[in-house]
């Protein structure tokens, strides 16, 4: 769970210093990755009942939050690269 959660911001910032959409893209899609590992991590810990749920369901909502976010970035770059403005439908 450690190296997921590490993971997350590291990727980010690893991206953002490689300045090319692609690469921002690419780190961007691996640390959504992590934050999904995550996600899954944190629905076995409940499941096994290896904690308690009130702590777990916290970290789960700000989780959640965290990978709309990413979700919201990835869109960005996809969009950046292909050329589109921001105010575009696509």
């Amino acid at each position: 769970m450690r190296r997921a959660a590490i993971s997350v911001p590291s990727n980010l910032a690893e991206g953002y210093r490689r300045r090319r959409f692609g690469s921002q893209l690419q780190f961007a899609l691996v640390a959504y990755g992590s934050a999904s590992e995550l996600e899954t991590q944190l629905m076995l810990i409940q499941d096994l009942k290896l904690a308690d749920t009130v702590p777990v369901r916290s970290i789960e909502q700000d989780l959640e939050h965290v990978l709309r976010l990413l979700n919201g970035y990835c869109t960005y770059l996809r969009h950046q690269r292909n050329g589109k403005t921001s105010g575009s439908n696509d």
